[in-house]
């Protein structure tokens, strides 16, 4: 498969190239990102501008860390949007947040299959 929303390269080097490790890893990733996803979303449908940057933060790390470096700077943007107060700009991100997200996860999925 062709990555284009994420480069599983940047992970396996960051564990060494053990696949085992990558495998758990991507399963935490997967596990974990869909509640934090859900959580965003209620935050920028609210302009919460305090609860979307913390969460921002927190998706950000686990998205940058499977390679997703367009959604991470998209997220990047969004939390410091947040941290300056700027509510109105939140709800706006609603959809770009939730398409990148799909798009990371399905080939993150992908990623794992032999």
């Amino acid at each position: 498969m062709a990555y284009q929303h994420i480069d599983p390269s940047q992970l396996l080097a960051t564990i060494g190239g053990d696949v085992a490790s990558y495998r758990e890893l991507v399963a935490i990733y997967l596990a974990s990102t869909p509640a934090l996803h859900d959580q965003l979303q209620q935050a920028l449908a609210a302009g919460d501008c305090p609860r979307a940057a913390r969460v921002c933060h927190s998706l950000k790390t686990s998205v940058l860390l499977v390679g997703a470096q367009e959604f991470g700077e998209v997220l990047r943007e969004l939390e410091r949007f947040a941290l300056d107060g700027e509510q109105a700009v939140l709800p706006l991100a609603c959809t770009e947040v939730a398409r990148l997200f799909a798009l990371v996860e399905q080939e993150v999925r992908h990623s794992i299959i032999p």
